[in-house]
C-alpha cells in the first residue's frame, strides 16, 4: 500500500507539472488527487497496526480500553472511521501494543516449530536378550529436549509472553521436563 502511494505522488507531480501550462484544469485534479494521497499516507501506520496479523482478541480488547471505545470492532473499522473515532490521538499506545502483539506472535511461531521439531524425535528400542526391550540413542534426544527447555524458560523470561501463549508455553516447559525425567528413569533402568 504504501509503495502503491508512493507510486501515485509521483505520478500526480509529473503529471501536474506536465499538464501545468497547457491544461490548467487538468493539472489541478491532479494536484488534488495528490493532496489527498498525502492525507490518506497519514493513515499508513494506523492501517498497519490494525490490520497486523499478530493483533488477537486480547490485544484488541487492549486497543479498545486505551481508545476508550468499547464499540470499536476491527471487522468494520474503516480508515473514514479513524478520524470518527479520533485514532490518531492513540497512534502511540496502539503502536505500542501492536509491537507487543507481534513480538508474543513471533514467540507463539517458535513455540509451534519447537513442538514440531519434537514430533520428529522417536525412542528407538532393541530387543535384549529375547525377554526386554533397551531404549539406545537417547542422547540425541536428551540434548535436544535440554536445549527445548532452555528455549522454552527463556521465552516465558520475555516480557512479551502474557494470556494464552504464557500458559500453553508453560504447559510445554511441563511436558518437556516430563519426558526428560521418563527418558532419565528410563536409562537408569
Amino acid at each position: 500500500m504504501e509503495l502503491s502511494i508512493q507510486t501515485w505522488t509521483i505520478i500526480c507531480q509529473k503529471l501536474s507539472k506536465t499538464l501545468d501550462e497547457d491544461f490548467p484544469k487538468t493539472a489541478e485534479v491532479a494536484k488534488e488527487i495528490r493532496f489527498k494521497l498525502d492525507g490518506f499516507r497519514d493513515n499508513l501506520p494506523l492501517i498497519k497496526c490494525i490490520t497486523s496479523e499478530a493483533i488477537f482478541e486480547e490485544d484488541w480488547k487492549e486497543i479498545k480500553e486505551v481508545t476508550g471505545r468499547e464499540d470499536l470492532e476491527r471487522d468494520t473499522i474503516t480508515v473514514v472511521s479513524f478520524a470518527e473515532f479520533k485514532l490518531m490521538n492513540f497512534l502511540t499506545e496502539i503502536d505500542e501494543i501492536t509491537s507487543r502483539a507481534e513480538k508474543k506472535h513471533q514467540l507463539s511461531k517458535k513455540l509451534v516449530t519447537m513442538k514440531a521439531e519434537m514430533k520428529e524425535f522417536k525412542l528407538t528400542l532393541f530387543p535384549y536378550k529375547g525377554k526386554t526391550y533397551v531404549l539406545k540413542a537417547y542422547d540425541d534426544i536428551n540434548a535436544k529436549l535440554d536445549d527445548q527447555i532452555v528455549a522454552t524458560q527463556a521465552m516465558l523470561g520475555s516480557s512479551n509472553m502474557r494470556g494464552k501463549l504464557k500458559v500453553e508455553t508453560r504447559n510445554w516447559e511441563v511436558k518437556l521436563n516430563q519426558m526428560s525425567e521418563l527418558i532419565s528413569e528410563i536409562s537408569k533402568c
